[in-house]
């Protein structure tokens, strides 16, 4: 998963996705805000493309996933 934009103004801080505002039933309309100056960007289009759904991760195909406790 590619990591997140810096930010404009603190460019040793990275973003993060704010969600706040999302869930079901809702417009998806996140935005990245930055912890250190505290301002809120809005995602290019590429970027809403690219960080609007995780990704299923990296596994190892042949690796045998792990039983849960009590299972």
């Amino acid at each position: 998963m590619d990591p997140p934009p810096t930010c404009p103004n603190c460019p040793e801080r990275l973003l993060w996705k704010d969600t706040r505002e999302t869930g079901p039933g809702k417009e998806d309309s996140w935005f990245w805000f930055c912890a250190g100056c505290r301002q809120a960007y809005v995602p290019t289009p590429d970027q809403k493309l690219r960080f609007t759904y995780a990704g299923g991760g990296h596994r190892d195909p042949g690796r045998v996933p792990r039983a849960g406790a009590g299972c």
